[in-house]
C-alpha cells in the first residue's frame, strides 16, 4: 500500500512540473516521510515548505506554520485540496504579516483566498522582548497569477 510522503509527492511533482518558473526541492525528512521545498521568487515573497508524513501534511509559509492536514478520506483528495492551498500562496492573493519586537519576528498572519472568501491563520511566540518597538512587514509571492479572480 503506497504511503501518503509517496502520493505527495507523486502528485505534487505532476503539478509542479508544469510551472517550470516555480523553483522546488525535495528532500527526505526524519522517518520516512518527504519534506517539499518552493523558493520565493525574490525577496518580498516567502518559502513554502511541505513536510509530508504518513500521517498528515504539514504547511509553512516563511515561519508561519499551520496544523497537520490530516487524512478524512483518500490520500489523492487530501493532495488535491492541499496543492490548491498551496497555490493560493504562490501568487500575490496570499500574503504573510510578520510582526516584530525589536529587530526580532513574534507574529505572523497568512491571509489567503477560499472559495468563500478569505481566512487568516496566525501563530506567534510565547516569549519575547515585550518592551521592543513594534513594526511589521508584508511579505507576498508572485509565482503565478492570481487564482480568484
Amino acid at each position: 500500500m503506497a504511503r501518503l510522503p509517496d502520493i505527495f509527492e507523486e502528485y505534487a511533482s505532476q503539478i509542479l512540473s508544469r510551472y517550470p518558473e516555480v523553483q522546488a526541492k525535495w528532500e527526505a525528512s526524519r522517518g520516512g516521510g518527504r519534506r517539499l521545498t518552493i523558493f520565493k521568487k525574490d525577496e518580498s515573497g516567502f518559502d513554502v515548505v511541505i513536510d509530508a508524513e504518513d500521517y498528515g501534511l504539514y504547511p509553512y509559509a516563511g515561519e508561519w506554520h499551520g496544523p497537520a492536514w490530516g487524512l478524512n478520506g483518500s490520500c489523492e483528495n487530501l493532495c488535491i485540496e492541499f496543492m490548491g492551498f498551496v497555490r493560493s500562496l504562490l501568487c500575490q492573493d496570499s500574503k504573510l504579516e510578520v510582526f516584530y519586537a525589536g529587530s526580532s519576528p513574534v507574529k505572523f498572519v497568512l491571509t489567503f483566498p477560499t472559495e468563500v472568501g478569505e481566512e487568516s491563520l496566525e501563530t506567534g511566540l510565547f516569549f519575547f522582548n515585550y518592551f521592543g518597538k513594534r513594526s511589521s512587514k508584508v511579505f507576498q509571492n508572485r509565482h503565478l497569477p492570481m487564482r480568484y479572480k
